[in-house]
């Protein structure tokens, strides 16, 4: 099987080549061009490919190379089939492939995505900037993740670079069958490092969206085997019990403040729910030494993979490559 890649914008080349060389079979041959001069004296000879992935700078050079599938990176937002948006990297890229161009495991099976679900008993214990510090971090440790949040107010905007809500036309087809909703909700993710679905204008639940409908959409995308893992923040008030459940390659994360109400409502969550170290971690965040409350390195049989002490001088990669690599 061929690919040939063709971009003259060199950043963009080194930004997805190295995961494109780890994400792609090894029965793959690629190519690249970003070379002008190369490219003018290639696209004089008749050629062929498997599939041909080409910047929408170039198309006046491959009016004679032949391809089974064509893809253009273009600079909008497009959902259409055979448009690569150029700023969601590597991972835009991924997700036109078909599967049998993605890497396997030595075992046959394609490499597993494990769903990280985020929650927490109390209010304020930092669960939106554990969840997109995981993120960031996974993607410093060079993993495929994507970032999904389910709160019914959708207010983590303000921590991300683009600040943009998700598209109104998107957000009506979420609460069709997840496997018609996930193609919308791939299609509209912005990329920071880390794959992230843009927050909804207004009310989840004005929407008619549910926890469930995002636990379904996560299952879907899950099931494409595209990232290594999908971050899932749980809201604090969330009643489907469905939502705190363990399944397989799932685990939980729990974040927690340093106060006795915080320990307690903790406790009764993994005992409710039945967590057990092999499923459920635990972070505490704005840890303080002085604090009255003393954290041992277990919560009801769960670890306290982390102690954050806030401290605005590191980014949040910094403060939770621990957290990524317990939960990872």
């Amino acid at each position: 099987m061929e690919l040939l890649l063709i971009s003259l914008d060199e950043e963009y080349v080194n930004l997805v080549e190295g995961t494109l060389a780890s994400s792609i079979s090894s029965k793959v041959n690629i190519s690249i061009i970003s070379d002008i001069k190369y490219l003018a004296e290639y696209s004089k000879h008749e050629s062929a490919t498997g599939i041909l992935i080409v910047d929408e700078m170039c198309i006046d050079y491959i009016e004679k190379i032949r391809a089974n599938k064509r893809l253009i990176i273009t600079e909008k937002n497009d959902s259409r089939e055979g448009i690569v948006y150029k700023y969601g990297g590597a991972q835009a890229l991924l997700r036109a492939l078909p599967m049998e161009y993605i890497r396997r495991r030595d075992g046959g099976g394609l490499q597993e995505t494990k769903i990280i679900k985020i929650a927490s008993a109390t209010g304020g214990s930092g669960k939106t900037t554990t969840a997109l510090g995981v993120a960031r971090a996974f993607f410093e440790m060079g993993r495929k993740a994507l970032y999904l949040n389910a709160e019914n107010i959708q207010d983590f905007g303000y921590l991300l670079c683009n600040k943009d809500n998700l598209k109104d036309e998107v957000v009506r087809v979420m609460t069709k069958p997840a496997a018609v909703s996930a193609d919308y909700v791939l299609s509209a993710v912005v990329n920071e490092g880390f794959d992230y679905l843009p927050p909804v204008r207004g009310l989840l639940s004005s929407w008619q969206i549910s926890v469930n409908t995002i636990l379904d959409i996560a299952k879907e995308i899950a099931g494409r085997k595209l990232y290594d893992y999908i971050i899932l923040e749980l809201p604090r008030d969330t009643v489907a019990r469905e939502a705190f459940k363990i399944h397989d390659n799932e685990i939980m994360l729990l974040t927690v403040l340093q106060d006795a109400y915080s320990f307690e409502k903790t406790v009764k969550l993994i005992s409710v729910m039945g967590y057990e170290e092999n499923n459920c971690v635990i972070v505490c965040n704005m840890f303080k030494n002085t604090e009255e409350i003393t954290f041992e390195r277990e919560i009801s049989g769960c670890s306290v993979c982390d102690l954050i002490n806030y401290d605005r001088t590191k980014s949040d990669v910094k403060r939770y490559i621990t957290t990524a690599t317990a939960v990872g």
